[in-house]
């Protein structure tokens, strides 16, 4: 039960012949510790189970649905999942197809039967092996959770050998049990009476024989009654003399009698010529669903496949549909009314979820149920067939996932109702959870159940008596009683700020803040607001909580409904009141910071809320940007808030209730913009160096750095710099508009760096040729270019000058950093390459060019004519050559001359006299 299943647990319960119940069936186990609940709410895994088996298993449940025990054949466990006493040992097998199935004995709550089938395992094939069909004997009053007492029919098998099929069904008396079993061609049905199991079945021969020689492939498949009793479907796995597990097998049908115990009139269905294993009948007993399997030749498992038979058309084998591939494995019909089927080694069971349904409207689908980890093999739990007889519907479209759970809220009204039956008499009775049955005051189709309390908690029962010799028609309620959640009447205090007045007494509500007070803190409960009672009865929920706006002026009451996790609900009043007055300062608070980088845009600073907040103390302040968020109180801000200049509404609270808002200001100072470059030069031939910080500010500070520290060297507009190395410079305005004294300061580190003015080393004079060059050698920390004959340039990089004339030359050299010039004059030595002595003053001797008239020199200077004779010998800076030899003119011609330099170096070239 959804709520109070923890009460159930622990009842000793009067176990009836009522089957149709099927809370007897919500707990199996099977597969490799596998398990499933069927619960009000759905399926759920069961991961605490112990039984470990390959095909057979067994599960029984009391009628609420609270596990018994459960069996694979051989070992019982108890609901702990403990080997219960004496339960090891049994006769069946873990690989019998239907190793067990458990009967209550009728009348009695602490009898039942557990019915066990013997296997042949492995490669055996000896039939005299097998132990039989058996049963035990489980009483539930003796220990604290049963114990098996014993063996019956005088510890002798009821019959032997066996083959590995059994199932169970109501008779037609609605008070005793037919277990029925199969052997080579008969049948065996023993019925379980509120006296015992009689030992002498009844015993129907029909036409199919399945050889013992074939065992114990031909022992394999399952046997299962209809719903309704009417039939009897068993699966063959292989029909042969011989064991060959290829060999097909036989799917077959027959009437039941319950009445009788008769088996009569086989139908073959066609299963071409595979190998059947599982069979379950539909709920409304018209379908019929197999799981049948192909071998090839050597035994080796090939593919399975699912089929479908419609059992009220005339060719029952022309209505057969496959509805799923690779299918196997076991199929049995569940209290959900869906019909599950085992995958070996899968992690979820496959599912046919319309199973009344012909074809494919039936809804196969495969891995639908997990397992939650566990596997799966070829087995599920059988059960007495009768408990999936259709049931009446009693409570309507009420029970949510089937039609027996019902939850009424307390204080509930609620009628069951069941189909006009005509001739029928109807019995309305009650069962307490103590086993206290009532008959009701109700003899018609429906029972009105007043003003519900937890006294009315149990099982509605209505049987249906059609008076035509049938076994009564039943519904069940298993109804709780649930509780009303906790609801408290509030109040909610909001100050009028909207936008539009201040004392109209209408503004605007976040109602879901008033929520955790009118469901008592338990927030798992739901809530939905109405403006009136009458909006509440028709279900006219106010659409917007949050931003709920009161038609009436200053005092309004409006409802919540809290509807709590069991689904009933409870109302709550919640009153609005709304506070006209607002805290006005006679002075707007401000606040003050400095923008947070030195950037134009935007400016902006961080204001520290908390601290903010904290002034307001004992009254609780929240910050907002507007007056529709501080109204609703959606979208606070706190904490390190980030903003340019603006305006914030203070919402002050007290208990949680609008006292007031206020404004304050957040004004943001703009920080100095720090213009100075990240490098400058001092000129170390020129310390100390003056630098000076642009005018404007009202502070200035500089730092000489040295690694993690600094030494403050100035705090006025400029600052003296002796050496290179890192600095900063700080600059600060002050403010102090609205009273408050501030000052934002911005600083920027720099570089100075060190140059000087250069010191010429030396300069290589390349003369006497046609492109005359100059390289210029200088030291200094500078960074040199170079100039000729003009100070104000044009300068260059090269410290090479190239095509130079012969003569005197100026040589400059300046520092790029404005450290200063130095200058060197240089003679360039060249002759001419002609000249012409007529005696009109112009070129009229040739001598060298470019010698200073100071310059001493032992150079001698030799000029030949074109055979070779001296002509002249010349000085350096002497007059030169007139062109004349021993007073004779010498006619014009090229002459040539070699030059005997001081270092030794000799000069060779020619030139022409002309005339």
């Amino acid at each position: 039960m959804n709520i109070r299943s923890a009460l159930f647990l622990f009842l000793t319960l009067v176990v009836t012949v009522n089957l149709s119940a099927q809370r007897e069936a919500a707990n199996w186990y099977f597969g490799r510790n596998a398990g499933i609940q069927f619960t009000g709410n759905g399926v759920v895994p069961l991961l605490n189970g112990s039984l470990n088996t390959n095909e057979g298993c067994a599960t029984i449940s009391d009628k609420f649905g609270n596990l018994l025990f459960y069996t694979d054949g051989s070992t019982v466990w108890d609901r702990t999942n403990s080997v219960m006493p004496n339960g090891f040992g049994l006769l069946g097998d873990a690989s019998s197809t239907q190793s067990a199935i458990i009967v209550p004995q009728p009348e009695n709550s602490d009898i039942y039967y557990i019915f066990t089938v013997n296997a042949l395992s492995g490669d055996v094939h000896n039939t005299n092996l097998l132990q039989g069909l058996n049963y035990y004997i489980v009483d539930m009053s003796v220990g604290p959770n049963g114990t098996v007492i014993g063996r019956g029919n005088n510890n002798s098998p009821l019959l032997i050998p066996n083959s590995e099929k059994i199932t169970a069904v109501r008779s037609a008396d609605c008070s005793s049990i037919w277990v029925i079993s199969q052997l080579t061609d008969a049948f065996y049905a023993f019925e379980v009476t509120n006296t015992g199991v009689n030992p002498v079945p009844v015993f129907s021969q029909v036409p199919t024989d399945v050889p013992l020689g074939g065992y114990r492939y031909n022992a394999i498949g399952y046997l299962k009654a209809s719903p309704d009793g009417t039939k009897l479907a068993i699966a063959h796995s292989t029909v042969s003399n011989v064991t060959d597990r290829s060999a097909p097998g036989k799917l077959l049908i027959y009437d039941f009698d319950t009445a009788t115990g008769l088996v009569t009139n086989e139908q073959e269905l066609d299963v071409s010529n595979r190998s059947p294993y599982g069979v379950e009948f539909s709920p409304n007993s018209e379908l019929l669903y197999a799981t049948t399997d192909f071998y090839d030749s050597e035994g080796n498992y090939i593919n399975g496949q699912l089929f479908q038979y419609n059992l009220t058309v005339a060719d029952i084998n022309a209505s057969r549909i496959r509805l799923g591939e690779f299918v196997n494995g076991a199929l049995q019909l569940a209290p959900d009314g869906k019909i599950y089927n085992s995958q070996f080694g899968s992690g979820a069971l496959n599912v046919i979820n319309q199973p009344n349904e012909p074809g494919i409207a039936s809804n196969f689908v495969p891995g639908q149920q997990t397992l939650g980890g566990r596997t799966a093999t070829f087995g599920l739990p059988p059960f007495i067939q009768s408990l999936f007889n259709e049931v009446v519907n009693i409570i309507g479209a009420n029970g949510g996932n089937n039609d027996t759970d019902l939850v009424l809220c307390l204080n509930d009204t609620f009628t069951f109702t069941a189909p006009l039956v005509a001739g029928a008499s109807y019995t309305w009775t009650f069962e307490d959870p103590n086993n206290n049955i009532t008959t009701l005051p109700s003899s018609g189709n429906t029972y009105t159940l007043n003003n519900a309390t937890v006294a009315n908690e149990g099982i509605y029962k209505l049987e249906i008596d059609r008076n035509d010799g049938s076994c009564p028609v039943e519904g069940f309620a298993f109804v709780t009683i649930a509780p009303l959640p906790a609801a408290n009447n509030t109040t909610l205090i909001q100050c009028d700020i909207d936008e539009d007045s201040a004392t109209d007494g209408l503004t605007s509500f976040n109602l879901i803040e008033a929520s955790d007070e009118l469901r008592a803190n338990i927030t798992t409960n739901g809530i939905v607001f109405y403006e009136t009672l009458t909006d509440l009865q028709n279900g006219n929920a106010i659409t917007n909580p949050e931003n709920f706006r009161n038609t009436i002026a200053f005092n309004q009451t409006i409802y919540a409904e809290i509807t709590g996790q069991n689904g009933c609900n409870q109302v709550a009043e919640l009153e609005l009141i709304v506070q006209p007055t607002i805290i006005t300062p006679s002075a707007v608070p401000a606040y003050y910071n400095c923008d947070i980088t030195d950037a134009d845009t935007p400016i902006d600073a961080v204001f520290d809320l908390e601290t903010i907040r904290n002034a307001y103390a004992p009254l609780e302040a929240n910050f907002y940007s507007n007056r529709t968020d501080a109204s609703l109180e959606v979208s606070p801000l706190s904490g390190n808030f980030r903003t340019t200049s603006t305006e914030l509404l203070v919402r002050l609270e007290l208990n949680g209730q609008c006292q007031g808002v206020e404004v304050i200001e957040l004004n943001v100072d703009p920080l100095p913009q720090v213009n100075y470059p990240d490098e400058i030069f001092i000129c170390l031939n020129d310390l100390p160096e003056i630098i000076t910080a642009e005018s404007g500010f009202d502070n200035y500070q500089w730092f000489q750095l040295n690694g993690n520290s600094e030494t403050e060297i100035s705090n006025t507009q400029s600052a003296s710099i002796t050496q290179p190395g890192n600095y900063r410079l700080q600059l600060t305005r002050n403010y102090n508009d609205g009273g408050v004294a501030r000052n934002c300061s911005s600083s920027k580190n720099f570089q100075v760096l060190a140059s000087n003015i250069a010191t010429i080393t030396n300069i290589e004079i390349n003369d006497f040729r046609d492109n005359n060059t100059v390289i210029v050698e200088v030291t200094g920390e500078g960074d040199y270019e170079y100039a000729l004959n003009n100070i104000n340039g044009p300068y260059q990089d090269s410290n090479i000058l190239n095509n130079l004339p012969p003569g005197e030359a100026t040589i400059y050299v300046r520092d790029k950093n404005n450290c200063g010039i130095v200058s060197r004059d240089i003679f360039i030595l060249g002759f001419p390459k002609f000249f012409t002595p007529n005696g009109d003053g112009f070129n009229d001797v040739w001598k060298i060019i470019g010698v200073r008239s100071d310059f001493i020199s032992n150079a001698k200077i030799y000029i030949f004519d074109r055979y070779g004779k001296t002509l002249k010998e010349l000085r350096l800076n002497g007059t030169g050559w007139d062109g004349t030899f021993n007073g004779r003119p010498m006619p014009s011609s090229d002459y040539w001359f070699r030059i005997i330099l001081d270092d030794g170096r000799q000069i060779r070239g020619h030139f022409a006299l002309k005339r």
